[in-house]
């Protein structure tokens, strides 16, 4: 009998380890998981700041437009592009064509680093989901190993429980699994319930 008790301690013992491990664990996936969220969180916000800058560009692109446009109606106006001198009209084409270069080659960037952006981005919450996907795959082994554990110990508890009436022949009140008590045999031969802890 001494035997037994020492075994289900030591099996008892086992998985409380087991368990302990297992919240290891998931406090250790929960801290990854805090991780990705900081980085998924600054990714947004570079995300959105980008998205911001884009727009910026966008509206002084219509800006410029709208002033070449200006430019050309003032010139129509003031005077005919025929009646202009050589010089001024390639002085004139010259720096629109270096405005216009500027303006496409800032908005190619602007569009790979948003691009760069987004795939950062994507990368960060698929680890984000990853993640979550371990967080939970751990919290259910842990589930099913303190089930486990739950029902072993209250299969050895039952057998000894069992082996304690046959022994001392005495009626004894059925073992609840819900309220987890279990048989402590006093010195003087009679069974009393005690909590387990």
């Amino acid at each position: 009998m001494k035997c037994e008790l020492a075994h289900e301690r030591e099996m008892k013992k086992l998985l409380l380890q087991s368990r302990d491990e297992w919240k290891l664990t998931v406090a250790e996936l929960k801290k990854r998981y805090d991780n990705a969220m900081h980085d998924d969180y600054e990714w947004k916000i570079r995300y959105e700041t980008q998205v911001d800058i884009n727009k910026q560009f966008e509206r002084q692109i219509q800006q410029l437009a709208e002033k070449l446009r200006n430019q050309k109606a003032n010139i129509k106006n003031k005077t005919d592009l025929d009646n202009m001198a050589e010089t001024d009209l390639k002085r004139m084409i010259s720096q629109l064509t270096r405005e216009k270069g500027n303006l496409d080659s800032q908005l190619k960037d602007f569009e790979w680093r948003l691009d760069q952006e987004a795939k950062a981005f994507i990368r960060a919450d698929e680890k984000r989901k990853m993640i979550l996907l371990d967080i939970s795959q751990a919290k259910n082994v842990i589930k099913e190993t303190e089930r486990q554990c739950d029902a072993r110990l209250f299969n050895m508890r039952k057998k000894h429980y069992k082996r304690l009436r046959e022994r001392f022949k005495v009626t004894l009140p059925p073992l609840d699994r819900e309220s987890n008590k279990r048989v402590v045999v006093a010195e003087g031969g009679y069974a009393k319930q005690a909590q387990m802890k």
